[in-house]
């Protein structure tokens, strides 16, 4: 019998079933309609014919890792430590498993803010932890009242996602403000910061859990910023990094 009965097939399978069926438009999944770039393609190939193929450092290549703290300082003027600080994954998703089953025991609590990502459930009940549900507003902002009252001594956990997952949503600089202030509250809550579509943004900027005006003492203090971050080359490759103060 399976560890999670109730976790059923995947809203990404579903969707691209019925696209395929009714011969739809699938908007539920990005799939590339577009052709591997040749540098991609001569990257790749050059690599196959060379002697590349020893199993790499746990936590990634390290060049790849200086080139994503890198890409970090350049983002939102954070210095992070390549070789302690950084986690290369197997796409976003894989992250997000990693983070929860090594923070996570049992009896713990999670927030979780929906609608939400259909992965994040899964790592926190094979924790035999409880997942803690709060519902977004009508117009997918935060409840911050509604959020402080889900949060207790059990809370482990708090997932946010921004830009919002699927509604494109982002979170506002007053947010981080107010999501400060409440950990202040409850300063043994950990965030976890799912920006995955960080540089997927349009008429409002991206702010990052890098960048809050207060986030430096918090950082030192109580307070470890999980970042998610799915980099993608023509969006045919992916992996995840995962970022978390030492």
């Amino acid at each position: 019998m399976s560890k999670l009965p109730n976790i059923g097939t995947s809203i990404f399978t579903v969707m691209s079933k019925m696209a395929a069926e009714h011969d739809a438009i699938n908007l539920s999944q990005g799939f590339p309609n577009f052709p591997v770039d040749n540098v991609l393609t001569d990257i790749v190939i050059h690599l196959a014919k060379e002697n590349v193929y020893q199993y790499l450092p746990t936590a990634g290549y390290s060049p790849l890792l200086s080139n994503i703290a890198l890409l970090v300082k350049n983002s939102y003027k954070r210095i992070i430590l390549p070789t302690t600080e950084i986690l290369v994954t197997a796409g976003a998703t894989q992250v997000i498993f990693a983070t929860i089953q090594a923070l996570v025991q049992t009896d713990d609590e999670v927030i979780i803010l929906d609608p939400s990502y259909d992965c994040y459930e899964a790592p926190i009940l094979l924790c035999n932890a409880k997942p803690v549900r709060v519902s977004l507003n009508d117009d997918y902002t935060p409840n911050w009242d509604t959020i402080e009252n889900a949060c207790s001594v059990n809370t482990k956990i708090m997932i946010i996602n921004s830009p919002h997952n699927p509604t494109g949503k982002i979170l506002t600089q007053s947010d981080f403000e107010i999501l400060e202030f409440l950990l202040q509250k409850y300063s043994e809550i950990i965030v976890l910061s799912d920006e995955v579509y960080e540089y997927i943004t349009f008429e409002n900027t991206h702010i990052s859990a890098h960048t809050p005006k207060s986030t430096e003492p918090l950082r030192h203090g109580f307070l470890i910023w999980k970042i998610i971050s799915r980099h993608r080359l023509e969006n045919r490759l992916s992996r995840g990094s995962g970022i978390f103060n030492e």
